[in-house]
This record gives structure tokens, C-alpha cells and sequence, in this order.
């Protein structure tokens, strides 16, 4: 019986890391911020010449279009264009 209750947790632990990580790839981007799409978004380029919309985690601004969200793009500007960023993508 005991033997039993090893095997089925120990079954348990391994397809539960098997799968918490089979189905996340956590990514490292690093790269300088070329663009700022809005307030929560901005375009990083790595060093393959590569662009990548970057969503920031986390943050949530009005649109461009919306009330205070050009006030929004110009300070996410101000703190990160022309910046090097290093983040970590879940693959989504």
C-alpha cells in the first residue's frame, strides 16, 4: 500500500513539472527600445536586427487615441526610448 501511494505521487509531481513547463517558454529579450507604440507598449530591437513588440506587465494605459493617452506614450518615452531593456517573454 505504501509503495503504491509513492509511485502515484511521485507520478503526480513529475507530469505536473512535465507539463507546468512543457507548455511555458519563458524567452530573455534584450534589446534597445526603438519605438513606443502607447503607454503599455513598446518596440524593442535585439541585437539580430530583430523587433519585437513588447506588452509591459503589469501596466495598463489609455490608448493613444483615449483621453491622457498621448500624456501616457510621453512619459513611457521619456523613461525607456533609445534605452537598453532586458525582459523575459512567457510566449504568449
Amino acid at each position: 500500500m505504501l509503495n503504491r501511494r509513492f509511485v502515484c505521487f511521485v507520478f503526480l509531481i513529475l507530469t505536473s513539472f512535465i507539463f507546468n513547463h512543457a507548455f511555458v517558454a519563458i524567452d530573455t529579450i534584450t534589446g534597445k527600445v526603438v519605438s513606443i507604440a502607447d503607454g503599455d507598449t513598446i518596440i524593442v530591437l535585439d541585437s539580430g536586427k530583430t523587433q519585437h513588440k513588447i506588452r509591459l506587465y503589469g501596466i495598463d494605459c489609455p490608448e493613444s487615441h483615449q483621453d491622457y493617452g498621448q500624456k501616457a506614450k510621453d512619459l513611457t518615452s521619456a523613461v525607456v526610448f533609445g534605452k537598453t531593456v532586458s525582459g523575459q517573454s512567457d510566449g504568449y
